[in-house]
């Protein structure tokens, strides 16, 4: 067996399925960028077009979703929305690390991978897994932190784009929130309804029962009328 050829192959196919993944990365997240961008203007946000960066989409979105609850009753802003652009920028940073951790082994790899292609098979197989055990704690620790933090903002998000999406789509607004933060689904979620026309809800007077949403807005923001069960805030 002709190792060197049996090496070859395999680097040209984990390139080409690294091709495949970025080009699937990059599709998501214009996706997610165009809908963010298009919510944010069609609401009149400043600064929307921090919707096409990294860490400026969460902040657009979290801000998105504090404008809307203070919008509606119980009539105040929760300022902990800033937690997701920040725990998001964590994320990035630690992502990127582990990256760059990568990317600094890969001249070991290759002497290991052309060491192994002169001796044979049992080789090629050791140099395979020393692949994943090279740097092995230090990108242990940093993969772990950066699993830890996609699951915190992945709650996050969830709870904040919940907020959105009652305000454009109340009766998918739980689903889209839970398979958006399970499966990683919110950039079509919210590429979905970029266009749709938002709902507002208009709570009953005696404070019991659902709201019933309209698309047309209150002539006043809920923060300067009078609560569900006729009090003044």
């Amino acid at each position: 067996m002709d190792y060197l050829s049996f090496l070859l192959g395999a680097v040209i196919g984990l390139l080409v399925f690294s091709l495949i993944v970025l080009g699937i990365s990059v599709t998501i997240y214009v996706l997610n960028a165009f809908g963010t961008y298009r919510l944010a203007k069609r609401r009149g946000m400043r600064y929307a077009w921090l919707s096409w960066l990294p860490v400026g989409n969460e902040y657009i979105l979290g801000k998105m979703s504090d404008d809307i609850a203070s919008e509606e009753p119980p009539y105040l802003r929760r300022s902990w929305w800033m937690t997701y652009p920040i725990l998001s920028g964590v994320y990035l940073l630690f992502a990127i690390t582990g990256s760059v951790l990568a990317l600094l082994a890969v001249p070991e790899y290759i002497v290991r991978i052309q060491d192994a292609a002169a001796y044979g098979t049992e080789e090629i197989l050791d140099a395979v897994f020393s692949i994943f055990s090279t740097g092995g704690i230090g990108m242990l620790i940093v993969s772990q932190l950066a699993n830890l933090l996609s699951i915190a903002v992945a709650i996050i998000g969830s709870i904040l784009l919940y907020r959105i999406y009652k305000r454009y789509m109340p009766n998918a607004a739980l689903p889209f929130a839970i398979c958006g933060g399970i499966f990683g689904l919110h950039w079509i979620f919210v590429f979905i309804i970029r266009n749709r026309q938002p709902l507002y809800p208009y709570y009953p007077q005696d404070g019991y029962g659902p709201p019933v949403y309209s698309t047309i807005p209150p002539r006043e923001t809920y923060s300067n009328q009078q609560t569900p069960d006729g009090r003044e805030r």
